[in-house]
């Protein structure tokens, strides 16, 4: 669409799906303030357009519909129905902190997250993107870029920032795991099973006891402990905000599988103690293991917190 008296300064658009197909709603304001408010996309008219608005309102409702808010495309976000919220926690198609399911969408004030897992009382959530933070390389893995904080969106959940992703030119937002193998030998620590060093390298069997290793030693750390700061502040409890670990990753990579390999990320398992190889993800291609300093440039920060 386009506006005849001016460039459009706002426009957003939703897609909404009934169950039985697509509807969508328009909205938008141009430069010579002339807008259009929320209104169903095939039944525009002429006397839809109003002059006089100055920006337009991004939570709405549509016709019988809850309130939507529409977020921008950094956000996984989609239109959905029957929203239910409390303390800044949005839960979707009706369900309730009791009633979510694996694999659902919950937003934290403008952050938004999939159920890992819900024991009956606390809900572990995954990151839908991983952090802008971190640095760029390109394809030659060439350092051309790092994330700093005077960058719009620094610190928290963006699309673009990915990790290493087949078919484009820049890995976005990677990070070392740690400086140095802190976990071999420290002192006053035991670490279950056998680091999970087997003989099929690449292989990974759920269950298998891996040592477990994210800490206030990685580089990682701080990144995350900043992000649970700023989810804090919208009012909302956080009880942990750490990194996922092999074995969680496996239960959500068979009940989600798209938004499981949606980014590339480091997980919070060591793979074995000779090496120093850390478990993480790499899209769209799966589990893969990492030197811990020498994988900067692969691996994001996608964190798992605890509500």
């Amino acid at each position: 669409m386009s506006s005849p008296f001016g460039e459009f300064e706002q426009a957003y658009v939703i897609v909404g799906y009934t169950g039985e197909g697509y509807v969508y709603y328009w909205a938008s304001v141009d430069s010579a303030h002339q807008g259009i408010e929320m209104k169903e996309y095939n039944k525009l008219a002429k006397n839809d357009v109003k002059p006089n608005m100055e920006s337009v309102d991004t939570t709405l409702g549509i016709g019988s519909r809850t309130s939507v808010k529409i977020l921008d495309e950094d956000s996984c976000q989609s239109f959905v129905e029957g929203n239910s919220s409390g303390g800044n926690v949005t839960y979707y198609n009706g369900k309730t902190k009791e009633t979510v399911e694996t694999g659902d969408l919950v937003t934290i004030g403008t952050e938004n997250f999939y159920v890992v897992k819900h024991d009956g009382i606390d809900l572990i959530l995954l990151s839908c993107y991983t952090l802008k933070v971190g640095n760029i390389y390109n394809i030659a893995s060439q350092k051309v870029g790092e994330y700093t904080p005077s960058d719009v969106g620094y610190g928290i959940q963006s699309s673009e920032v990915k990790g290493v992703q087949s078919g484009t030119d820049n890995a976005k937002g990677t990070v070392a795991f740690s400086t140095t193998m802190y976990w071999n030998g420290k002192v006053g620590t035991t670490y279950p099973g056998n680091y999970c060093n087997y003989n099929n390298n690449d292989a990974y069997a759920p269950g298998r006891d891996c040592a477990y290793v994210y800490d206030d030693n990685s580089i990682l750390y701080q990144y995350i402990q900043s992000y649970k700061t700023y989810l804090s502040s919208f009012g909302v409890t956080i009880k942990e905000a750490r990194l996922m670990s092999l074995d969680e990753s496996g239960s959500f990579r068979s009940t989600n599988y798209y938004a499981w390999k949606e980014t590339s990320y480091w997980l919070g398992t060591v793979r074995d103690n000779d090496t120093g190889r850390i478990w993480g993800v790499t899209s769209p291609s799966g589990f893969v293991h990492g030197y811990y300093a020498a994988a900067p440039k692969n691996y994001g920060v996608r964190p798992v917190i605890v509500i």
